[in-house]
């Protein structure tokens, strides 16, 4: 038969295991929150990386709105919307410097650069000229043939002076039928023969109005 000799009694210490649950759970969330942290310190590095072009826009666009237009904008960033932006503030550059009607520097913009032309003689020496250049009688062409022909007069007039001046001269229009040329690093006798190749050259041009004619066929009935 079977004879009981004794009795085992099994039991499991339960706070040795809560403290290696409880370790492991502190190691877990110590992981968990170290990858957190430089999940969001990655996050931020790569956010003020690739808005870091956006960034430097701002100061351009903050000078530009107060009328600054000498502001100079990074064209080659590699984000295709940033460039956008900047191909846009450039535009918006240009219009605010040149005159639309003819593409010349307009008064703002010359008025800055000679005063900058002033202070590099001032520093350096030499000479420069300046000339005014003001077209007799154009308000006639306006009244008789309309501010279409004045507007082709005023573009081929800019054209003629473009071709006689220098590549080194700047010619802007000052406004209405007004032009300014500033000749740089020029002689008495250069800046003379100068005045007198512009003179020639706007005189012996020939200026011709262009007129667009439609024509319209007779309907039969």
């Amino acid at each position: 038969g079977v004879r009981v000799i004794g009795y085992l009694d099994l039991g499991i210490d339960t706070g040795y295991y809560h403290q290696e649950f409880m370790r492991s759970v502190l190691r877990g969330s110590g992981l968990i929150a170290a990858l957190l942290l430089l999940a969001l310190i990655a996050g931020r590095w790569l956010v003020r990386r690739w808005l870091a072009p956006l960034t430097e826009l701002r100061v351009p666009l903050e000078r530009l709105a107060r009328g600054d237009t000498s502001v100079t904008v990074a064209r080659h960033t590699g984000h295709a919307e940033i460039e956008a932006i900047g191909a846009a503030v450039q535009q918006l550059q240009r219009q605010a410097d040149h005159d639309l009607l003819t593409g010349l520097p307009n008064r703002g913009c010359f008025t800055r650069l000679l005063e900058q032309e002033r202070q590099r003689l001032q520093q350096s020496g030499g000479c420069s000229a300046l000339y005014f250049i003001d077209l007799d009688q154009f308000k006639y062409i306006n009244d008789t043939l309309g501010h279409g022909a004045g507007d082709q007069l005023l573009v081929q007039v800019a054209q003629v002076l473009r071709h006689r001046l220098r590549t080194s001269d700047l010619l802007a229009r000052f406004g209405g039928d007004e032009f300014m040329v500033l000749a740089h690093d020029v002689t008495v006798a250069q800046a003379l023969e100068l005045a007198a190749g512009i003179n020639r050259a706007v005189n012996e041009a020939r200026i011709v109005e262009r007129v667009t004619i439609c024509r319209s066929g007779a309907r039969r009935g």
